[in-house]
């Protein structure tokens, strides 16, 4: 059967804001910062549908309220305190910089705007009475006749961070840094705080220099019937040139023999003879063959008969019947759908699939020939060598080692050496519906009832937690109680 494929295209929006810093020097030393204007540039919407957040697509303004404008401050500095610094309030001392971007990730950065120069020159002698930051980690200890600037978060929101919290020197044009980053936020603020010192040597005049601020929000290419063929670094989308096998049939037949060939970001539909279900499978940046949709075996009228020839089992075993309340505890086998809000199309972002205990991820364990994977609660369980995938798949392995880790780190860099340990998946763009692993928020079920629907999903592994005889490693959370239902996602063996 022929599935429809959708060209990708990476949405990149930027805005700028201009401030100036301005230094007079008289009998005082007035320092002031103001916000000279800000504008959004323009893209091609009929090649990305631009996602619209609270505010605005993407902008940046030196408005407390988001609007943009001016913001001032002034300072003095005499001869006996002859450094000085200032910050932004949103008060008397002018407005922060919001940001307001809906995109999937957004940097801001700084440089000395086109035309002017990273040394502060007067305007009327035209003499450079400031040059950029050198040394110092306050403005008293500043070399003399020196400016910098530095950043705070004021509303702090998770997945954004300030990261040019230290006095630093801006760079030119034309060689911009990243001061701040994150993800779609309806309204972050960032302090600007502006320093400099004098020896007393400079003649009085007023000193100048423009500062450009560039916001660029980047969107992750939306998924087709696959996820999209590329990675995400923290920076730039890096986008893969794979290739679409189409339908290539049964999904019990695939293997890693017959798909060593394939290039990373390649992929196919394939479908699952035990109840003719449809999947998307990619290599992703592991160089494994992976499902990018989460399982969906089980009924909701009887148990399923799963055998060795269709099934990664070694004896014939019952799926139960999908239930949707009811804990089984650790040593029965449990099955939870129809998830609530879920959709048929693997091409949805509410293809949930279905939930599973640990147990029955297993398949039961040792009652399908596995290994002793149902314990009681008190008892240390063995690590599965038998589950619900398909014959000729698998779970992946969990922990700091395992391949889920692994898969994390070569997302993140495809050139890494090492596992990730890094849990904090939420803010990954890489794990989400618009990454290479086109996670779904399907939930969990916690024995009584789902929830958490359409806010994240977890995935078993095959590796039990040493901790505790209680707990799997499941990804991405770290480890959790196998009582629990979470999503399955298989791979080739």
């Amino acid at each position: 059967m022929a599935k429809a494929i959708k060209t990708l295209i990476t949405a990149v929006l930027s805005s700028v804001l201009v401030v100036t810093i301005f230094i007079h020097i008289a009998s005082a030393l007035d320092i002031s910062i103001t916000g000279v204007s800000y504008k959004t540039t323009s893209i091609n919407t009929s090649i990305a549908t631009i996602k619209a957040f609270a505010g605005g697509d993407c902008s940046i303004g030196g408005g407390g309220s988001g609007s943009g404008g001016a913001a001032t401050l002034s300072v003095n500095i005499s001869a006996s305190t002859p450094s000085a610094e200032i910050s932004t309030n949103d008060a008397g001392n002018g407005n922060h910089i919001q940001v307001v971007c809906g995109y999937d990730t957004w940097s801001l950065t700084e440089e000395i705007n086109s035309g002017s120069t990273t040394n502060l020159v007067g305007i009327t002698n035209s003499t450079i009475g400031f040059t950029p930051w050198t040394s110092g980690s306050t403005v008293s200890t500043f070399t003399n006749k020196t400016w910098g600037m530095k950043y705070t978060e004021v509303t702090p929101q998770a997945g954004n961070a300030v990261t040019a919290t230290s006095y630093h020197a801006v760079p030119a044009y034309g060689s911009p840094l990243t001061i701040a980053s994150g993800i779609a936020t309806s309204g972050y603020k960032i302090q600007q705080t502006f320093g400099a010192k004098t020896d007393g040597s400079v003649r009085a005049d007023t000193y100048r220099t423009t500062v450009l601020y560039t916001l660029t929000g980047i969107n992750i290419p939306s998924p087709f019937s696959c996820a999209p063929n590329g990675y995400y670094n923290g920076s730039t989308w890096t986008q893969y040139n794979g290739v679409d096998h189409g339908h290539i049939g049964i999904m019990q037949n695939v293997t890693s023999a017959n798909t060593a060939d394939w290039n990373i970001g390649d992929y196919a539909t394939v479908t699952d003879i035990r109840n003719d279900q449809d999947y998307v499978i990619c290599k992703l940046a592991d160089e494994n063959i992976w499902m990018l949709n989460n399982l969906k075996l089980g009924s909701t009228t009887e148990d399923t008969l799963l055998t060795p020839a269709d099934t990664n089992i070694t004896s014939n075993w019952n799926l139960p019947q999908l239930v949707t309340s009811g804990f089984a505890g650790n040593d029965v086998p449990k099955a939870y759908g129809p998830i609530p809000g879920s959709t048929d199309n693997i091409a949805d972002e509410t293809f949930y699939g279905f939930l599973y205990n640990w147990c029955a991820a297993t398949a039961g364990g040792t009652a399908s020939g596995g290994s002793n994977t149902c314990t009681a609660y008190s008892v240390m369980p063995d690590d599965a060598t038998g589950d619900i995938c398909p014959a000729n798949w698998r779970l992946p392995t969990g922990g700091p080692t395992g391949e889920f880790a692994w898969l994390y780190a070569k997302m993140d860099n495809p050139s890494a050496t090492s596992p990730s340990t890094d849990t904090v998946y939420i803010y990954g763009l890489n794990w989400r519906f618009t990454g290479p692993w086109r996670g779904v928020g399907a939930g969990r079920h916690n024995g009584s009832s789902f929830y958490m629907q359409g806010g994240s999903s977890t995935w078993w592994s095959s590796s039990h937690y040493p901790g505790y005889s209680t707990s799997v490693y499941v990804f991405l959370d770290g480890y959790y109680h196998r009582g629990f239902g979470f999503s399955v996602r298989c791979l080739v063996k």
